[in-house]
């Protein structure tokens, strides 16, 4: 969900009824009048049989009020999965934009659970996740294309040549996990209670319950690291993660924003909890956190 003015956006999966089958993968406008959703407008529906998995579903906003959402491959084999077939209008492993409504700002995306932007740069970026390997974080600029599925992780010589969709650009991942944790909620925190994370980006999983805190470099177009073992910008099997370890314990993280009070609120949806983070400390742990 997101929101601009008194439009409110929804991205879901619609049925006939409470618990019927699925009818697809739709995007309504909403007006918000302080009280109530109303005034329903259908303006999207996305591909695919909805029974599939990998619909993705994130919608965030660019600072011109870009309104932009993302959707996984739904087990898609075409253009926008880096097959050498024709061209068509299939949104499937794609970022577009839905207000206004433009071509497709990214392709490759095999799933994502989060997007989101740069406060300062407007640059935007993603999270998404691997089959047994590669999850990623991702600088997503304009005419992205993340590799999926020919890639997921970074990419030798050979798998970047195979990458050759027309007006799209592949680049590797700014950081990856060799082993999944299913990195979900990606988000800048834009608080006076946090000075310390103007310029970090925060980031959950919903395997580990972690939330990860990833520095930024000067150019805020990668991150950087204390630790010699991330010069390769890869969490490996048995590597230490303390570094990027900004908060524990949650039970599968599926949201993170900053509320008005300028607090960190974290969806826990395995245990149906919202957690309020205090300016404690850098470093926290989820006993020290409030539960909403």
């Amino acid at each position: 969900i997101t929101s601009r003015d008194m439009d409110v956006f929804l991205f879901f999966t619609e049925a006939n009824s409470d618990g019927g089958d699925p009818i697809g993968n739709h995007i309504y406008r909403y007006l918000w009048n302080g009280f109530d959703l109303t005034e329903g407008e259908l303006i999207k529906k996305l591909p695919g049989d909805v029974a599939h998995a990998h619909v993705g579903g994130v919608m965030t906003t660019g600072l011109d009020g870009t309104i932009f959402a993302v959707t996984g491959d739904n087990r898609d084999e075409g253009r926008n999965q880096n097959f050498d077939v024709e061209a068509t209008n299939n949104d499937s492993s794609t970022i577009f934009s839905i207000e206004p409504m433009e071509e497709h700002y990214a392709i490759g995306i095999r799933n994502s659970f989060g997007i989101t932007i740069d406060p300062v740069t407007g640059n935007m970026w993603d999270t998404e996740n691997g089959p047994k390997h590669g999850d990623e974080i991702n600088l997503v600029l304009p005419k992205f294309n993340s590799g999926w599925k020919k890639i997921m992780g970074p990419a030798n010589e050979k798998e970047q040549l195979s990458i050759n969709i027309p007006g799209f650009q592949y680049s590797d991942p700014e950081f990856s996990w060799d082993i999944p944790v299913a990195p979900t909620a990606i988000s800048f925190v834009e608080s006076e209670l946090f000075p310390e994370l103007k310029n970090s980006i925060l980031v959950g999983d919903f395997n580990t319950g972690n939330l990860y805190e990833f520095k930024l470099n000067e150019e805020r177009i990668g991150f950087v690291f204390e630790d010699p073992l991330f010069d390769d910008l890869i969490a490996n099997q048995g590597e230490p993660v303390n570094e990027i370890i900004f908060a524990t314990g949650f039970s599968g993280i599926t949201d993170i924003e900053v509320g008005p009070d300028g607090m960190i609120y974290v969806v826990s949806i395995g245990d149906g909890t919202i957690y309020k983070i205090s300016p404690l400390d850098q470093h926290v742990n989820l006993e020290n956190q409030v539960p909403c």
